[in-house]
């Protein structure tokens, strides 16, 4: 019988993070360790035990799968497995204001212009 180990994360960020990623089989043998984004495969590899880090860009929405799959010594059958993720360089949307917020602040500068124009002006009859 095959064991498949899934964690799937899913970016709220655009640009690029970093993973820092610890397993280790208890008690010995090895692992397959593998990681896609969006289906495609990002990083594989069988190893006894290890900590790496991976590096790669994502967009917002973007899936990513931490996977501990079946191939490997399998000698027990707990795995230790712990990550972290960092956002390294994030490329924020630039916020678009809304209609209604640009024609107050126009409303609003017309209305200071028309104010200090007629403070400007002798014998204007609001002055």
């Amino acid at each position: 019988m095959e064991h498949w180990t899934i964690r799937r994360w899913q970016s709220e960020v655009t640009g690029t993070i970093r993973v820092d990623w610890f397993y280790q089989p208890i008690g010995g043998g090895s692992t397959e360790k593998l990681a896609f984004r969006n289906g495609g495969l990002l990083y594989s590899t069988t190893n006894p035990f290890t900590t790496e880090s991976l590096q790669f860009g994502v967009t917002a929405g973007d899936s990513v799968d931490f996977v501990l799959g079946p191939d490997g010594d399998d000698y027990y059958d707990t795995t230790e497995f712990r990550m972290r993720i960092y956002a390294l360089d994030l490329n924020p949307e630039a916020e678009v204001p809304e209609p209604s917020t640009l024609l107050l602040a126009a409303a609003g500068l017309g209305a200071l212009a028309l104010w200090r124009r007629r403070q400007a002006v002798p014998g204007s009859p609001d002055s």
